[in-house]
């Protein structure tokens, strides 16, 4: 997780967390660079995600071609455990990582 801080403005966050609310993401696919990928494209192409959070999706893509499968794991993770206690924080709030 350490890895990732300071990787992704509060933008590209906040994009992260509504592209993959709700989303389960099994064993096969937790650390897999190219389904995250297809998924934040998918997040865009069909939901207009990233231009509602004013996120250029290529950059994102572009940063995230540079990690690895247990970064990808992490990003999921840190998802995950917003969505689990959004109640207790905001999304502006977390997205500062």
């Amino acid at each position: 997780m350490g890895e990732l801080k300071g990787l992704f403005t509060i933008q590209e966050w906040e994009f992260l967390a509504d592209a993959f609310n709700g989303t389960l993401i099994d064993d096969v696919f937790c650390a897999n660079k190219g389904a995250f990928i297809a998924g934040c494209e998918d997040a865009e192409r069909f939901e207009g995600t990233a231009q509602r959070h004013g996120v250029d999706i290529t950059e994102l893509i572009n940063k995230v071609s540079t990690l690895h499968g247990a970064n990808i794991e992490a990003i999921y993770s840190r998802i995950k455990d917003y969505w689990e206690h959004c109640n207790e924080i905001k999304l502006d709030e977390w997205a500062k990582f």
